[in-house]
């Protein structure tokens, strides 16, 4: 293996990154849907916890979350996982990109990553892209991400990652004949 790109990537305990997303998306909802949470007394984050706490105490396969039947058995897993160890075992180069706008992924876990991978890391925030790894004219949002996915990746991201892909290929080939 020549190296690893790790796009949109998180260096963060499953259970704190599904916290962090709730604080994001909530500051992320239009002005009249936080005014109406507001003068219903309904604390989006607050909701989201209680609602991964439930997930944490269950112990199925499946369980009925606020009247949704879910699979918290791979939402368990996922809230236990922590990347560190495995960031930490990566002996190849890696690219890890994000973007500035992801309210899903905390731009600031493409630094974590560089500092748990002990290859060369080459860590980078691309301003203005969201978790799509679009850009986004708005604030950031989920409501954009229905037009966002019909547009192409940004051509910018798509660049970097090939040229630093070609790099290791070639790296890797003149290793191997040398």
């Amino acid at each position: 293996m020549a190296g690893v790109v790790l796009l949109a990537g998180t260096a963060t305990l499953g259970a704190d990154l599904l916290r962090w997303r709730a604080v994001q998306v909530s500051a992320s909802q239009a002005r009249p849907v936080r005014l109406l949470s507001r003068v219903l007394r309904r604390d989006v984050v607050r909701t989201q916890c209680k609602r991964l706490e439930q997930i944490e105490e269950s112990t199925g396969d499946t369980a009925r979350i606020h009247r949704v039947e879910m699979n918290v058995k791979w939402l368990r897993e996922f809230m236990a996982h922590g990347p560190a160890p495995s960031l930490e075992s990566i002996r190849v180069p890696v690219l890890a990109l994000t973007g500035s706008n992801d309210i899903q992924v905390d731009p600031d876990d493409v630094r974590r990553i560089g500092q748990l991978v002990p290859a060369d890391c080459s860590a980078r925030i691309v301003d203005g892209l969201t978790h799509l790894l679009r850009t986004e004219a708005g604030p950031p949002s989920l409501r954009a991400y229905d037009e966002q996915a019909k547009r192409p990746v940004d051509a910018g991201l798509l660049a970097a990652v090939t040229r630093w892909t070609r790099q290791r290929a070639t790296q890797t080939s003149s290793e191997t004949t040398s």
